[in-house]
């Protein structure tokens, strides 16, 4: 294959693979006449829109509205990929790339000013939210600058401008085109038009004084914005090198208005939900963090907020003013402005220098307000649940100007109103501000004062001394603090509000939402600032809800967490704040552990009109109807596991869906569980639904399920004239149609479900598939009587469901049913060797696949509420590297189909397995996990199967008693009739160790298991029976005893999955009991207590050969049977005295002559290494010595006591106040601190030694060990922590593994590895 052919492939393969589609910077030009075919596509309609594609194609677009004069009124216009115009205009420090400024193309911005109006975009454009990125434009004395220039009548929305420059020239001062001079990044000025969720990243805006500009938009008059915002850019003014000198100060400073977001708004213009970060740097004009300045405003600033950091610089000798505020640098209203939610929390630093000014310089956290001359009587401004927070840095010096007025959060600007006798006051509710203010000495303004909160110019007290300028009638609730940091207070002109201290008026929050009414604060939390940090902020403008985080936007919603988030949700909405248009989002699952007395929206004339987005998430074990009257949106949710009772119209997920004129939709949810209504009185309606119970005309259930069961309750005998009506989905439907484009009606759902009647006769008594009418693409499985099936299909069962939702957008094939895309729902994969990937929902399968087991891998299983009730599945824990099953079920009928998971190293769970007990109680097991003895029914007993021996021409096999079964293990079980009868299950139920196939090693068990149905040969022994032999005696005649055999069945047999079997090549095989006694084991105690006499031992110990260690044992042992077991050459001693010289603990041992006494510590050293002795028939004890002695130092002024003792049991140790622990191993004493215990294996011994004359524990620091021979050992000394055991792994022969596969003994317990 030609290998520039194969690279060209593979990069066309990779760029197919990013995701999003962005197009790369392409040769692309502005054309010189009209394309012949300008777009990608489309009509141009509201269905068929034009489509832009390519760069070339939004060029186009462009010269089809600059140049060839089409407005494309009533037309409609998208998006479908990024469109990059230039690459690399902004350096990686947010700075434009001048170097590179030769080589970029220039944007010639579509519809221009001309009077009459014309060349503007009169149509719709939506960019679907994708970016135009590297726009460039550098334009000398242009009208309007932008990715779009003008536009009026039209609607631009979903438009993102990344990476961008612009650069505005030498506005003119002509008087035609005087105030048309803007810019704005999205578009330059518009007009009765509406712009929303446009915004600006990482973008430069540079212009001359004299243009209008803003982030997003340069000029907007009698239009709508909402949801804009420009973040990570800057914006900058500079001096034109073409000043007026016809107009006035006034004139010119209103003429250069600079905005994060809008530079000059004019008349009627709604601003809402819009946002700004970056930098902004002033000279003179207005300057706002979100509007630069409003002419004759009149309409709702609302729910806007910045951070930008805005910096005045010097220019000296302007005779103009310069007014900076937060979020608007001026507002002139002639009507009632209204400012609601608004705050700024940044920074304003006025630069080093001399400034001089003919009028004002005044800085206001929030907003500078004006008054105007235009019509009569009184002009209150409102400001309502406003903050103003930050560093407010005033470091420059004015030499001249005639109102210097720094302010927290407002100032009145001027005042005209008052030289034409009109009334202009300010009411202020909810309002705060806290600065840290830094001032400088010396200004030499005519009036010069600071306001910590609202500031009126002190001279207006002189000259309109009757004149009212606060309403203190109507004002509350308003509060402030601020901290000098240097420089002196020039003095406090109007203290209205309310000083606090810092921690006071952090401590606000309450009382503020109070006099909100509901959850509008919260705390401002983005900070590192301790002293901002907590500040009262309103929750849509970046505060931290008390209860849920968030903002409440579609961008940004609040978030639910807990079952706490949700009862919050219910008392803001029943306390009568009906969220219209807050956006929220599960962002967990969430287990109901409580009732919730009423439901969300359980009051008519207090309904939900927010947007709760369930974001794939469940609620599990909801106990009321999650609302009652619902008026917005509810998507993406599962409730699962429902119980709900209430009284009239009852659905999970809703009452009323929609209202009289209020629309709603639920979608994408499904429900499972109960859901029943009781009649609420003689004659009152039940409308009964597994979703809702009433849908309103106009409102949409769609793509939605429901599982579960419906109840109709009533007190009464006779109800015949009241109505009852039962639906799958809905109790009753409303609407007029079914149009999925709106949305409205019920379609694409499905219910399997069974409703009961508990009541009585219903004269009026209807029961519905899904709803009574205007149902479409609708299926029902249900046995219960239904009367009407319109728009519904009823099927036989849930199998056929898959098919009829094949193909249908926002539905996947599940296992079990169809299920949502975006609801709850988890992909898991088969465990075939060929794996296919498979998806179920969050509602447990009441009759699982037995013995199959589907693979889920998901990053936070724990966190997921409603995975583990799902039958038969092996969740991968990826922090554990482990699987778990989940409620898994097993049975004969089948082979195990389980796959660990890539990664895991083990396997856990719950594993069900339903044994079918025999008329002997004996059985041939082999499970994948292990069963613990203590979870089988009394009297059982559970042995581990050894190597067939051949005894006198006679094959015996040695059972071991164990206390766990082992995964994969062929063991044989023993439950007693009596306890479980015969045909009865028992249910064998394993937590551990869970393998895929039988785990057997030849060496050691003649055990044969299988996990699947298998044939066996007719050598196999099945059964087991009890038989007479003769044992051989050592004098007289043989006896006759009887004993236990495996039985062979002498034909093949069928064994089933889970069984376990014996190959006998002579015949019946004779069973020889042992018990292991296990040094890893906490059981050992209950065993010996229960043991009988001359019961067989297996004992695990782990001795090293040649080397020292401690061991008590439950039994005795002599001197020969110790060599024959331990090595020939083994050393056994124990302790003949003990004394202390002050400093060293001498330990004199001698030689055990007598053997092993039960009970009794000893030291011992075995010539032969090993961990696993056969010991035959012992008597058991649990009896326990301890060896004590004292040891008095020489000079008499110690006493320590050593007391050693043994322990049967695997147990945990460590000192205590009384003596200090310690064990010894291998010639060293390891000390046992009291803070970090140590679990030390059975059979083995530990010293306790005290300091008696201190009464406290002895710190051993030398000892010496003088051995029977006579030889002195100097053992080490040394503290240990928890983790100091090392758990060697060792097979069931005692041998240590590392790495082979096959069954081992670690930590006392039996694995597969």
């Amino acid at each position: 294959m030609n290998m520039n052919r194969f690279f060209t492939i593979l990069c066309l393969l990779l760029c197919l693979a990013g995701g999003k589609s962005v197009i790369q910077a392409a040769s692309w030009s502005y054309p010189t006449s009209k394309p012949s075919s300008p777009y990608a596509g489309g009509s141009g309609s509201k269905s068929d829109p034009y489509r832009i594609s390519t760069a070339q194609q939004l060029a186009n677009f462009a010269y089809m509205i600059h140049d060839n004069g089409k407005d494309y009124a009533g037309n409609y216009f998208i998006l479908t990929n990024d469109i990059v115009l230039n690459e690399g205009v902004i350096n990686a420090d947010g700075t434009f790339n001048e170097a590179a400024a030769s080589s970029f193309k220039q944007w010639t911005s579509p519809g221009k000013w001309r009077f009459p109006f014309d060349n503007e975009f009169e149509g719709t454009f939506d960019g679907q939210n994708h970016a135009v990125i590297g726009l460039y434009q550098d334009q000398t004395a242009m009208l309007q600058l932008g990715l779009f220039g003008m536009a009026e009548g039209a609607t631009i929305k979903n438009v993102r401008v990344k990476d961008s420059y612009i650069r505005a020239r030498e506005a003119g001062f002509d008087f035609e085109n005087v105030d048309q001079y803007s810019v704005g990044m999205v578009i330059g000025y518009m007009y009765k038009s509406s712009i929303s969720n446009c915004h600006v990243e990482n973008s430069v805006v540079h212009a001359d004084h004299g243009y209008h500009t803003g982030g997003v938009i340069g000029m907007t008059e009698n239009s709508t914005v909402a949801g804009c915002s420009f973040t990570k850019g800057s914006i900058e003014v500079f001096e034109n090198p073409k000043p007026s000198t016809e107009y006035s100060q006034r004139q010119e400073e209103q003429r250069t208005t600079f905005g994060g977001v809008i530079g000059y708004s004019y008349f009627d213009t709604s601003i809402r939900n819009c946002t700004s970060s970056g930098t902004l740097k002033c000279k003179f004009g207005c300057f706002g963090g979100v509007i630069g300045y409003s002419n004759q405003f009149s309409g709702l600033l609302t729910e806007c907020s910045s951070t930008m950091h805005i910096v005045a610089v010097p220019l000296p000798n302007k005779h103009c003013s310069l007014l900076i505020g937060g979020v608007a640098g001026e507002l002139w209203s002639y009507k009632e402005p209204e400012v609601t939610k608004c705050a700024y929390y940044g920074n304003i630093t006025v630069e080093e220098g001399d400034y001089e000014f003919w009028g004002q310089f005044i800085v206001s956290g929030l907003i500078n307000a004006a008054s105007s001359v235009r019509g009569t009587g009184h002009y209150p401004h409102v400001f309502k649940d406003c903050a103003s927070i930050g560093d407010i840095t005033f470091k420059g010096k004015v030499k001249s100007c005639s109102n210097l007025y720094i302010n927290g959060l407002s100032c009145h600007s001027v005042f005209e109103s008052y030289d034409h006798g009109y009334d202009m006051v300010t009411t202020a509710v909810n309002c705060i501000a806290y600065h840290k203010v830094s001032f400088t000495d010396g200004q030499t303004a005519t009036h010069y004062n600071y306001n910590p909160l609202i500031g009126y110019p002190d001279y207006i007290e002189a000259l309109f001394p009757s004149k009212p300028r606060f309403n203190s009638k109507d004002s509350k609730n308003n509060y402030y603090a601020y901290d000098v940091v240097s420089g002196t207070d020039p003095g406090v002109s109007r203290e209205y509000g309310t000083a606090k201290t810092l921690a006071e008026l952090k401590a606000s929050i309450s009382t503020l939402n109070a006099e909100a009414g509901s959850n509008v604060w919260g705390k401002y939390t983005n900070t590192e600032d301790k002293d901002y940090y907590g500040m009262p902020l309103p929750i849509v403008c970046g505060g931290t809800a008390t209860s849920y985080s968030g903002v409440g936007t579609e961008n940004n919603p609040y978030i639910i967490s807990s079952e706490a988030d949700l009862k919050a949700l219910k008392t803001t909405v029943n306390d009568g704040n009906d969220l219209k248009d807050k956006y929220f989002k599960l962002d967990a699952d969430i287990n109901m552990t409580g009732v919730m007395d009423y439901c969300i929206g359980f009051f008519k004339e207090k309904p939900f009109k927010g947007h709760l987005d369930g974001n794939g998430h469940s609620i599990v074990g909801l106990r009321n109807k999650l609302f009652g009257y619902m008026y917005g949106t509810v998507k993406n949710l599962a409730l699962v596991d429902c119980n709900i009772e209430g009284c009239g119209d009852e659905g999970a997920v809703a009452g009323f869906v929609g209202g009289e004129s209020n629309k709603a939709e639920v979608s994408n949810c499904y429900v499972s569980g109960l859901v029943q209504s009781s009649q609420s009185g003689i004659s009152a309606q039940i409308r009964l639904g597994g979703i809702c119970g009433y849908v309103y005309n106009g409102s949409a259930v769609h793509d939605c399920y429901f599982k579960g069961h419906l109840i109709a309750k009533s007190p009464y005998s006779s109800v015949s004239s009241a109505t009852l009506s039962v639906g799958g989905i809905s109790g009753y439907n409303g609407n007029s149609m079914v149009d999925t484009s709106k949305p409205q009606g019920i379609y694409n759902c499905y219910a399997s479900f069974e409703y009961h009647k508990d009541l009585g006769s219903f004269t009026n008594f209807y029961a519905y598939g899904i709803g009574n009418n205007y149902v479409q693409d609708c299926y029902a499985i249900t046995s219960s009587e239904i009367n009407n099936t319109t728009g519904c299909t009823k099927l036989d069962s849930e199998s056929e469901l898959n098919g009829k939702f094949n193909g249908k957008t926002g539905w996947l094939q599940g296992v079990y049913r169809p299920v949502l895309a975006y609801a709850k729902k988890y992909a898991a994969t088969t465990p075939e060797k060929t794996p296919t990937t498979v998806y179920f929902d969050a509602i447990p399968e009441a009759n699982p696949t037995p013995n199959y087991f589907y693979n889920i891998s998901i990053d936070d299983p724990y966190s997921d509420v409603s995975l583990w009730n799902l039958p038969n599945m092996a969740v991968y824990v990826p922090s554990e590297q482990k699987d778990y099953i989940t409620n898994g079920y097993l049975d004969q009928s089948s082979e195990l189909k389980y796959k660990r998971s890539e990664g895991a190293t083990g396997t856990l769970g719950q594993l069900h397995f339903s044994l079918v007990q025999n008329n002997k109680g004996s059985h041939f097991v082999c499970l994948p996990g292990e069963v613990l003895k203590s979870d089988l029914p009394e009297g059982s007993d559970a042995m581990i199967v050894g190597k067939i021996n051949y005894v006198n021409d006679e094959e015996q096999v040695n059972v071991v008693h164990v206390d766990t079964i082992p995964a994969g293990v062929p063991c044989f079980l023993y439950v007693p009739v009596t306890a479980v009868k015969s045909g009865n299950n028992i249910d064998m139920l394993m937590r551990s160790g869970i393998v895929s196939e039988p785990v057997m090693n030849a060496d050691y068990s003649s055990f044969k298991g299988t996990f699947s149905p298998q044939t066996v040969s007719e050598q196999a022994c099945l059964d087991v029976a009890k038989e007479t032999f003769k044992r051989a005696a050592t004098r007289g005649a043989a006896q006759l005893e009887d004993a236990y055999y495996f039985i062979r069945g002498n034909e093949q047999a069928e064994v089933k999955p889970f069984s376990a079997w014996i190959e006998s090549s002579l015949g019946n095989v004779r069973i020889v009991d042992y018990l292991l006694l296990d040094e890893y084991s906490q059981t050992n105690e209950e065993l010996i207590e229960n043991s009988t006499d001359d019961v067989n031992i297996k004992l695990r110990l782990t001795m090293d050969a040649d080397k020292w260690t401690t061991v008590c044992l439950p039994f005795d042992m002599s001197g020969d049977e110790i060599k024959e077991k331990f090595g020939e050459d083994t050393k056994l001693e124990e302790v003949e005295s003990v004394s202390y010289d002050g400093t060293t603990l001498n330990i004199k041992l001698k030689e055990a002559t007598d053997g092993i006494v039960t009970g009794y510590p000893y030291f011992i050293k075995p010539s032969a290494g090993n961990s696993i002795f056969d010991l035959g028939p012992r008597i058991l004890s649990n009896e326990l010595s301890e060896d004590g002695y004292m040891a008095i130092s020489t000079d008499a002024t110690r006493e320590l006591s050593l007391k050693m003792g043994g322990l049967y049991g695997m147990s945990v140790l460590s000192s205590t106040k009384d003596y200090g622990a310690y064990y010894f191993n291998d010639d060293t004493l390891i000390q046992i601190p009291s803070g970090n215990p140590l679990t030390l294996g059975g059979f083995r011994c530990w010293f306790k030694a005290s300091d008696t004359t201190a009464s406290a524990p002895a710190e051993l620091s030398s000892v010496v060990i003088t051995h029977s021979d006579g030889t002195l050992t100097d053992i080490q000394v040394v503290a240990k922590d928890s983790q100091a055991t090392k758990q060697t792994i060792y097979d069931l022969r005692g041998i240590e593994k590392r790495s082979e596969k096959g069954i081992y003994i670690k930590g006392g317990k039996l694995r597969m590895f």
